[in-house]
């Protein structure tokens, strides 16, 4: 019986000092969760940043392989004319 008593309180005090240690020791349940936490925020960028390049990649495809997607984004994004055009600006 006292042995049985002394066990009990021997596994009582071990469990105690793990849930300290889990609580408050240098790996914590809070370093966990946050750790947790930073892992899914990486792996959001990591999906975004995938999908960006996908669609880079995509782009770089449709300008090497169309002419007239190509000459069309100089004319939209860049401003650039052929030889014989004029750009004419208009004040609102």
């Amino acid at each position: 019986m006292v042995q049985l008593y002394w066990a009990r309180l021997l596994l009582g005090c071990f469990y105690i000092i793990l849930i300290l240690g889990v609580l408050r020791g240098e790996r914590s349940l809070s370093d966990y969760l946050e750790l947790k936490q930073k892992k899914q925020l990486l792996e959001v960028t990591v999906h975004r940043l995938e999908t960006q390049l996908h669609e880079l990649k995509q782009e770089i495809y449709r300008l090497e392989n169309s002419p007239e997607y190509a000459q069309k984004i100089l004319r939209d994004k860049y401003h650039i004319l052929a030889a014989d055009e004029q750009m004419i600006f208009f004040e609102n």
